[in-house]
């Protein structure tokens, strides 16, 4: 399977592998058309050779495509291509529970009961969608880097389960570790054998152990038949007696015996965690368990930062150093898993110049990099600059850069100069900052390195000698030598000497696409590289050879945030919610218990030697003179944020860059927010809609809405807090101009004022995914369970569905045109509904139908003359008095808007408009004022004005201004 890393599969460019199982092999790969990472999993071969897996799994990969929940990791895209059959899915940075297990030991009680009520509630909704899992297990949950869990890989069983290969055999299809009695003796499933699989893996989180192991798969599913239960208590003493309880009943050999749903699981535990009665009664404690032990306090790991009873840098392990070389000190992390030691140095080492020559200053580049003219008139973007990834101190200004671009802060008045793409900058996605010797702002972007002076910007990629345009991390050495790692590129580490940027004049690291995030450097020790996913590394400038240390090696994670070199003598690095503590004299290592368990992004040492620590919830201060450590966390209003991602130090005290507030400036005694004005409550814009009084409304996934009315410039945003939801269906206007969302068994409206919710009992565990309004107020819904058609007058329900039409199967377009026709498109093509029957639109000689290979609409939209346009499979068709089709020269189409004046307007990579009696047309880039490459969604107001939602803000184009 490794011959595809480096080919395309479809429109994805396979990177690495980065998973390998029994029915499926998993890479890291690259979508040019999004911007974006993914996981591809490739089948194996022998698969599709089967005719009715083929058929079972196209049908099945597009059920799992419309499961939408936070905790469901979501499936992109599917598709066969020369024999090759793969799905696509979103790529998260990350590991497995299973990896979590072992690396710890166990898990805290704490930890445990927030993994399983996340994935119990994902999987309580695929249930809900009648989708069996049949294969939970802790390697199909993925965990990020907030520590938040994704279930994963629906299906796959089921699809393998119906081929030829596995039905012949008799093979029971499936995890034996994990499965149920009945599943493990090939009887009828039914959800309840999840529910069996899921406390299996309650019981391995808490106890570090699986209930029953043997030689033999067959052995191990015989246990799961007969053998009774090991309480959980004999394995470990301090597991409360009531959680042991609840895991018994999870794991009942007979289905009617457990807990019948993964909510009444879920919520059992937590109430009896919390020592609240259970509503379920549960089983007896076994009559032969060990003495109780008294439970102690659960810390929820929801809140950050909040003190653990006591702090000291333990389990400290003194290592014999061979006498010629110093070794990484063995490092006892959670759940006893020592670090295997690597070279470090063997004395002390004066770190020679890490190139010919000398070091050249880092000057103001002559011919290299481009020089940006800003955008073209007529255009506005809007974006939230308070979504901060790096801070930094230039003479009277702060800077602060993020997911919005750049903001300068002027301290002198306190005010502040946004900039963007139309200004110069690469790409408003800023990842790191950094100020150099001279003075000069140096802004590491996901397009490239921008270089500012002061007054002009020049930006730097793969032409000027990067090894790829996506920076993700700055540093200046001691030398004043300037470093920059990148996201994958071949060799990750750039140099710039002076003039233009290459390799630097040491020897590359040993690593495919190594991604350095960190960096520390010191001429007593050597040079540290932290990587987003390969550990961490060092440079022995003694061998001039590179060691690398990973979660193979007992490190706690792969992927590091931070390092930081105190005083020469300690180096601290952030890996997978630990603090490593590496005393670089004494051998010594260990890890800082305060911090366990919480995601540290940035660390500093103080001028008053103090240590800061910043990551989720706010920050930690370290005095150690003292021993004493400070909380400032958001629930207590002191950081504007749920998360500190950057720390920078000045004379007057220091700023921390936060994930959604803006920056917080802490002078010793005092604290203060500077937080722009930005209104937009989210960056990415996958929906617009308009009031009749003008009045827009943005859709962020994720974050809810956000209000924007251009008459008075009033900027209002709406999530779970304001009483919207977080993940809003495509919203709908009724006659009285109220926006309708809806959600899970749910519909919402806004009256002005606030939001009114209505539950009817026909969408009791329904999914909206849409609302539209037709004559007389009666409502569309588009739905997981087909088309539903609400009348107010009377209270009548319909609902439609593939057994009306085969074209209303997996709808997620609908379009009540001007004549009352309502048109509805989806995965299998356009239909439409004039009141009395469906019927699908013939739209060439042969007669076929805008589906089939034609299907997939993506967009409908009406003319103010009446015809009617729909994107389908990526091509246009137009509607006036007859269908005719469209051969769109541009990209993949995927939104589309029409003008007043009957210019249409499509996104793709970017943004086209296209006259359709001419067909002629013209592409709309950043270069032109757009913000942002990646369009999402468009629409144009009765007086012209494009309104172009993207993943990085929204641009507003008034062709007259």
């Amino acid at each position: 399977m490794n011959d595809y890393i480096g080919k395309r599969l479809g429109p994805y460019h396979i990177l690495e592998q980065i998973g390998l199982g029994g029915m499926a092999t998993v890479f890291k790969a690259y979508q040019p058309s999004m911007d974006r990472y993914v996981a591809v999993k490739i089948l194996p071969a022998h698969f599709t050779e089967d005719e009715t897996f083929v058929a079972r799994f196209t049908q099945e990969a597009r059920t799992l495509a419309r499961l939408e929940h936070p905790h469901i990791l979501p499936v992109h895209d599917y598709g066969e291509q020369d024999g090759v059959t793969y799905l696509v899915m979103r790529y998260v940075e990350a590991g497995t529970l299973k990896d979590l297990i072992v690396r710890r030991g166990s898990l805290n009680l704490g930890d445990a009961v927030r993994i399983l009520d996340q994935v119990g509630r994902a999987l309580g909704y695929a249930h809900s969608q009648g989708i069996i899992h049949r294969d939970i297990k802790p390697t199909n949950v993925l965990i990020d880097e907030q520590g938040n869990a994704f279930l994963t890989d629906f299906g796959i069983a089921k699809l393998v389960a119906g081929t030829a290969r596995f039905t012949a055999t008799g093979t029971v299809v499936g995890t034996p570790t994990y499965m149920s009695p009945e599943q493990s003796m090939g009887r009828p499933l039914d959800h309840r054998c999840d529910l069996y699989a899921l406390g299996v893996m309650l019981y391995e989180m808490i106890t570090g152990q699986v209930p029953f192991d043997a030689e033999t798969p067959l052995a191990i599913l015989m246990q799961h038949v007969n053998a009774p239960l090991p309480p959980p208590r004999q394995v470990r003493p301090d597991v409360p007696e009531v959680v042991e309880r609840v895991i018994l009943k999870a794991l009942a050999k007979a289905p009617d015996d457990r807990f019948q749903t993964a909510e009444e699981l879920v919520e059992t535990l937590q109430r009896a965690v919390s020592g609240l009665p259970t509503a379920i009664a549960l089983p007896p404690p076994p009559e032969t368990g060990p003495p109780a032990v008294m439970p102690q306090p659960i810390q929820p790991t929801g809140e950050p930062f909040a003190p653990p009873p006591a702090y000291e840098a333990v389990d400290k392990t003194k290592v014999a150093a061979p006498p010629a070389r110093r070794r990484f000190p063995r490092l006892p992390v959670v759940g006893g898993v020592a670090l295997l030691a690597i070279l470090l140095i063997a004395a002390v080492l004066i770190l020679p110049r890490l190139r010919d020559g000398g070091t050249p200053d880092v000057a103001a580049p002559t011919a290299p990099g481009l020089e940006v003219r800003p955008g073209l008139t007529g255009w506005t973007s809007y974006n939230n600059g308070n979504f901060v990834h790096a801070v930094a101190r230039q003479d009277e200004y702060l800077w602060a850069g993020g997911s919005g671009g750049l903001v300068r802060w002027d301290l002198d008045d306190e005010s502040y100069t946004k900039f963007g793409i139309g200004d110069g900058l690469a790409s408003n996605q800023v990842n790191d900052l950094l100020v150099d010797d001279d003075g000069v702002l140096w802004v590491a972007t996901e397009a490239g390195i921008n270089y500012f002076d002061g007054e002009r910007w020049l930006t730097f990629d793969e032409l000027d000698g990067l090894d790829t345009s996506w920076a993700l991390s700055l540093f200046l050495d001691e030398e004043g030598g300037l470093w920059a790692g990148t996201g994958y590129g071949e060799r990750g580490l750039n140099y710039y000497d002076g003039e233009t940027w290459g390799s630097p004049p040491i020897p590359p690291l040993p690593l495919d696409f190594p991604r350095p995030r960190a960096f520390a450097m010191s001429e007593d020790v050597g040079l540290f590289v932290g990587l987003d996913e390969g550990g961490l590394a060092y440079f022995d400038p003694g061998s001039q050879e590179w060691q690398v240390v990973t979660t193979e090696e007992g490190l706690p994670g792969d992927q590091v945030h931070a390092l930081l070199l105190v005083d020469g003598a300690t180096l601290l690095v952030s890996v997978d919610r630990e603090i490593v503590r590496f005393d670089l004299e004494t051998d010594e290592a260990s890890t800082i218990s305060r911090l366990s368990g919480r995601e540290i992004y940035c660390m500093h040492q103080a001028e008053d030697e103090s240590l800061w620590f910043g990551g989720e919830g706010g920050a930690a201060r370290y005095h150690p003179e003292t021993g004493d450590w400070e909380w400032f966390e958001q629930e207590s209003r002191i950081v504007p944020s749920w998360a500190v991602m950057d720390i920078v130090e000045d004379e007057d005290g220091l700023w921390l860059g936060t994930a959604d507030g803006g920056v917080a400036f802490y002078d010793g005694m005092n604290w203060q927010v500077w937080a722009t004005d930005d209104q937009l409550g989210g960056n990415e814009v996958e929906i617009i809609r308009q009031e009749e009084g003008g009045a827009l409304w943005f859709v962020h996934p994720g974050t809810g809405l956000t209000r924007y009315d251009p008459a008075g410039d009033v900027w209002q945003t709406f999530g779970e807090q304001e009483g919207a939801l977080n993940w809003p269906s495509v919203p709908g206007f009724d006659s009285a101009g109220h926006l309708w969302i809806g959600g899970y068994g749910e519909l919402e409206w806004y009256d002005g004022q606030a939001w009114q919710r209505v539950e009817p009992g026909p969408l009791t565990d329904v999914t909206v995914y849409g609302v539209a309004f037709g004559r007389d107020d009666v409502q569309w819904l588009w739905t997981d369970t087909g088309l539903i058609r609400h009348d107010p007058v009377g209270d009548e329900w319909t609902t439609f569905t593939a057994a009306d039409h085969p074209m209303l199967e997996d709808v997620y377009q609908v379009h009540v045109a001007g004549d009352g026709t309502v048109w509805a498109g989806g995965d299998y093509g356009l239909v439409g509904y004039d009141g009395t029957e469906w019927r699908s639109p013939v739209v060439a000689a042969d007669g076929s139908p805008i589906g089939g290979e034609h299907g997939d609409v993506h967009g409908i939209v009406e003319s103010p003359d009446g015809s009617l346009w729909v994107l389908a499979d990526g091509d246009l068709y137009h509607l006036d008095g007859a269908w005719r089709r469209l051969d769109w020269p541009g990209e993949y189409v995927v939104s589309i808007a029409v003008g007043p004046d009957g210019t249409i307007w499509v996104g793709h990579e970017t943004l086209s408009r296209f006259n359709p009696s001419t067909e002629e047309g013209r592409t709309v880039t950043t270069a032109d004022g757009l913000v942002h490459r990646d369009v999402q969604a468009i629409h144009v107001t009765p007086a012209g004005v494009v309104w172009i939602g993207t993943s990085g803000g929204v641009s507003r184009y008034a062709p007259e201004e």
